[in-house]
């Protein structure tokens, strides 16, 4: 057994844990944590004394040892391997990596405009041809389901959209905000079928 310092998630007061086992039940708010995010969240700025059930337990503060700072990788070498992923297609990565280069910066620009780029790029987009209606077109990017007609311009965006489904040329899109889905009469059951298969891989991604 080997007791640690650690702080609850819930409550933030200090504890002593054995970093052997995953969860424990804080002993002040009765809350139960996993052991290592409590590690994680006991963040020391010096040398401190914790009092646990009226023992004063000393804790010193350590740097990171030179081999845990080599292992961690750079917001630079996080965004090469983003670019990597986005030159190959594979855009899911690609988001998550731009992500942590914004997790360890912020303000980088390289990695906010790549974001924006991959939400806004097109996927799929498609004509509806209703029988006896007039023409509309259907647009679809990571971050939005767009319907353009002569009525105006409607955004519907695709973490709202919770199923899809298609009977031949008429596509059905359901979101969490409405409880009647959107239809689309495609006319063509082809362009449906690019349209269910690229909304129902956006879904799957998110």
């Amino acid at each position: 057994m080997s007791l640690v310092p650690a702080k609850c998630t819930q409550c933030g007061a200090n504890l002593i844990v054995d970093n052997t086992k995953d969860a424990a039940v804080c002993e002040h708010c009765g809350t139960a944590f996993i052991i290592e995010k409590a590690i994680n969240n006991f963040t020391l700025t010096g040398n401190q004394s914790i009092i646990i059930n009226s023992a004063v337990i000393n804790v010193q503060s350590t740097a990171p040892s030179q081999d845990s700072a080599a292992n961690t990788p750079s917001a630079e070498k996080l965004l090469l391997r983003a670019e990597e992923f986005e030159q190959s297609g594979d855009f899911s990565r690609a988001l998550e990596y731009y992500n942590k280069v914004l997790d360890l910066n912020p303000s980088d620009s390289t990695a906010k405009d790549a974001v924006d780029r991959i939400n806004n790029r097109v996927i799929a987009e498609i004509t509806l041809t209703p029988f006896g209606s007039s023409k509309s077109t259907l647009t679809l990017t990571r971050s939005e389901l767009i319907h353009v007609t002569k009525k105006g311009r409607f955004v519907y965006p695709t973490k709202a959209i919770t199923s899809v489904n298609r009977q031949y040329a008429l596509l059905s899109v359901t979101l969490s905000s409405q409880t009647k889905p959107l239809e689309f009469p495609v006319g063509k059951p082809v362009p449906a079928k690019v349209m269910e298969t690229a909304l129902i891989k956006v879904i799957n991604e998110r």
